[in-house]
Formats: structure tokens, C-alpha cells, sequence
């Protein structure tokens, strides 16, 4: 992916002319973040005198701002106001039942005058528990500059791609010994192991293209650090994942149409290329993600197969038609692509459980991103993670389970990237 510094981008701005306006900053914003806890949510609200579609730093908090928080239903339709006027700042709602949806909004003013409301967040009050730290950078790898882990199918290791001034690469840390290994010294922010872990599938970016920039797939071996290089050529191929039997992979490819990405698979020596379910495709757009600016956006981070290979799960993200957005299911023996999550948050990383029965995907629904999870029988949703208000799940990491009550998953909590065991029940 193509990566942009918010000063560059700011700058690129400046020389090409455009406003802020032109790019949809409508200020103001109201802003609000739902923390669960035992039978409460804590509200977190401020306005800011500019929405911070780009840069946090265009985003400045109103001190004199008040503001009425608001009970209402999934489509933001006020049911009761629960606060009265409260000044900037939190406001926790009490007495709430636990594995219950919650759904808030607030309305701002200045003075006595009603200015914006809020987005509508939802969250699911409960006694979280804490989840388990499996491997944090700065404490058990080589330093703080490890922003993405990427778990082995048995659990036992972890891949890191890693760049500390002009030295990069890919290395691992066995999870039970600590040991470390380099795999290759080629940089690559998305990782996929082969089910037997003996080889390693990513996207790199292609330097043949001078006109655009575009990725190629390679195939890492762990023993011999060989690397096959695979469509070498003028189109982008991104997330590649290997199929469960470890003879095929399934990626996104824009070759059917320059920047409108559909679903791809191939064998893993390169042969037998063909797009499948041709009526998926996505427009790619920029995406802002950690501060960065990423495009064009791949659209679908993520692949999650049925233990059997029989489905596989994806959700698309940041679409340029926002109603692509959501949780996807498709069916390899049909080719049929069913949206089973639609919802106006973001939803990503998509990833069904061993058993098949629940889902979990990572969701901005409470104004944080959180674990959700979804019944594929009952089809409600529940948060079941509570990282905080000022953690956030890394863009390019591992999401597994373990079994059918474990998820691996990576946050960053204060700073540090790290990836944590969540107990999701059952």
C-alpha cells in the first residue's frame, strides 16, 4: 500500500488547491466514544470546531460547548433524554441490564443554542474480563517499532514485518521459547501463513508500474528464505490468504477493471488465475487509517474460511458506495457473495469460529474499534471486548480463534501494539 504522511498530505493539498471543503470538512462535529461496564456505559463526548475526517490535529475541542445525551433506538431516533445539559466532558448512564445493545447520541450547543448531534453509538454493558497479553513490542521483541503480529495456525508463533532505519524484514518469535528468527529481509505489511507454516503469502509493492502504484504477491518459504514472485505485471493483487487445504489462495485483484476490486483465487505455483464471483466488485478509494493515508484502499483486509473450505468471509471497508460496506459471506460451490452484517458503522476483519456458529469482526459501533460478535443463527450482534477508549485495533494483524471461546487480536494500549487473548464465551 501506498503509504502518506499527514504532513505530506497536507502539503499535497496546499499544492494542488483544494480546500478543506472540497475534501467534506463540515464543522462543527460532535464526537462521542460508549465504554461498557458492569451495568453501565461511561459517555465520552466533546465538539470539535472541525470534523476530523483527516487529521486529528484539525480537530480542536470546544470548551465552552454543553450538550444533552439522548437514549434512542439503532436508527438514532431520540427515546429519552437521560442527562439534562452537561458540560464537555462524561456522563455515565447507570442501572442498565447486561448483554443488552445500548444505543446513544448527544446533542451540542453553545449558549442556548442546539448546534449538531452526534453519530449514534451502541454498546453492550457487561463484566468484561480481562484478556490475556500474548506478545507486546518494546517488551518481548526488539524494540517499540512493531506495529503488526500475525499468529501461526497451532498458536506457537508470531510473524512481525519490521523496519528500524534502512534495515527491514520479516521475522518470527516462537511464542513458548522466545526465539527469534529473521524469515526475509523484505518488508511486508500484510502476512499470511500456509497451514502447515511452512511457507508465508503477502503483497509487496511492484516496482515495474511507473504509472501507479500497485502491488505483487509473493510466496515466502520459512526454511530456505526463497521467495517466489507471482503477477509480476501493470495490474494490484492484495490480501492474499491461503485456502485451508494449502494448494490454492484467494486475493482481490482490480485486472477485470483498473481500481475495482473483485475476488480472485489461483493456484499457489501461480496457475489457473480466475476471478470468481464476478458480480462482487468494489471501487477502491483512499482510506485513512492510524493517522496514514492508504490507496488505493484495498477494500477487503481480511479472509476467514469455514473450517471445511466450503465459505469464505470478508468485509469490505471505505467502498467510494458506502452501501458495499459490510460483512460478506460466499459460498465457493454457488459463487453466491451474501452481505449477512449491514450496518452504518465500520466493520472489518470479518473471521467465523471453528464451529462455524459465531462471528466476530472488529466494529466502530460504540465510536471505538471493539470486538463484536455475530450468531449466524439468531443473527443479533454483541460487544464482546472492552480495550478502552484510547486503544485501537492495528489495521493490518491478526484476528483468529483459537477454539469456539478464544480470539487472538491486536491493539495498541498507550502506545504499545500488542496481541492479547480474548475470552469470548460461548
Amino acid at each position: 500500500m501506498t503509504q502518506i504522511s499527514p504532513l505530506l498530505f497536507a502539503v499535497l493539498l496546499l499544492f494542488v488547491g483544494c480546500t478543506k471543503d472540497e475534501y467534506d470538512y463540515t464543522p462543527p462535529q460532535a464526537n462521542v466514544k460508549a465504554i461498557p461496564g458492569d451495568r453501565e456505559v461511561t459517555l465520552d463526548f466533546y465538539l470539535c470546531n472541525m470534523a476530523p475526517t483527516f487529521f486529528d490535529s484539525w480537530c480542536t475541542p470546544v470548551p465552552e460547548a454543553q450538550f444533552e445525551v439522548y437514549l434512542t433506538d439503532e436508527a438514532g431516533n431520540e427515546l429519552k433524554n437521560i442527562s439534562g445539559m452537561v458540560q464537555t466532558g462524561t456522563f455515565t448512564v447507570k442501572n442498565l441490564t447486561n448483554g443488552v445493545n445500548y444505543y446513544f447520541k448527544v446533542r451540542a450547543f453553545l449558549g442556548r443554542n442546539p448546534i449538531v448531534y452526534s453519530n449514534v453509538v451502541c454498546t453492550t454493558p457487561n463484566s468484561f474480563e480481562k484478556p490475556e497479553t500474548i506478545i507486546r513490542a518494546g517488551a518481548n521483541l526488539l524494540g517499540s517499532g512493531i506495529n503488526s503480529f500475525y499468529i501461526s495456525p497451532d498458536f506457537t508463533k508470531a510473524l512481525y514485518p519490521f523496519s528500524f532505519d534502512t534495515f527491514y524484514g520479516i521475522e518470527y518469535i516462537d511464542l513458548l521459547t522466545g526465539q527469534k528468527a529473521l524469515v526475509n529481509s523484505i518488508y511486508a505489511d500484510y502476512l499470511n501463513w500456509s497451514p502447515d507454516q511452512k511457507q508465508i503469502i503477502t503483497h509487496e509493492y511492484n516496482p515495474k508500474n511507473k504509472d501507479r502504484y500497485t502491488t505483487q504477491i509473493l510466496i515466502h518459504t520459512i526454511e530456505d528464505t526463497t521467495v517466489q514472485t507471482l503477477f509480476n505485471d501493470k495490474y494490484d493483487y492484495k490480501t492474499p490468504q491461503f485456502t485451508p487445504d494449502g494448494q490454492q489462495f484467494i486475493f482481490i485483484s482490480d485486472e477485470h477493471k483498473p481500481e475495482h476490486f473483485g475476488l480472485w483465487m489461483a493456484n499457489i505455483d501461480g496457475t489457473q488465475k480466475r476471478r470468481i464471483a464476478p458480480q462482487f466488485d468494489v471501487t477502491s478509494t483512499w482510506l485513512l487509517q492510524g493517522g496514514y493515508y492508504y490507496g488505493p484502499a484495498s477494500q477487503i483486509q481480511h479472509f476467514s474460511w469455514a473450517t471445511d473450505g466450503s465459505k469464505v468471509y470478508f468485509s469490505s471497508l471505505s467502498s467510494a458506495d458506502r452501501t458495499q460496506d459490510g460483512v460478506y459471506q460466499l459460498d465457493m460451490a454457488t459463487e453466491n457473495v451474501q452481505k449477512i452484517v449491514d450496518s452504518p458503522w465500520d466493520e472489518q476483519y470479518a473471521t467465523i469460529s471453528p464451529d462455524g456458529k459465531r462471528l466476530a469482526f472488529i466494529s466502530t459501533r460504540s465510536g471505538i474499534p471493539e470486538i463484536w460478535m455475530y450468531d449466524m443463527v439468531t443473527g443479533t450482534t454483541q460487544q464482546v471486548s472492552n480495550m478502552g477508549k484510547d486503544a485501537y485495533f492495528t489495521h493490518l494483524s491478526s484476528f483468529n480463534w483459537s477454539d469456539n471461546t478464544h480470539v487472538y487480536a491486536m491493539f495498541s494500549v498507550n502506545g504499545a501494539y500488542g496481541c492479547y487473548k480474548f475470552n469470548v464465551g460461548e
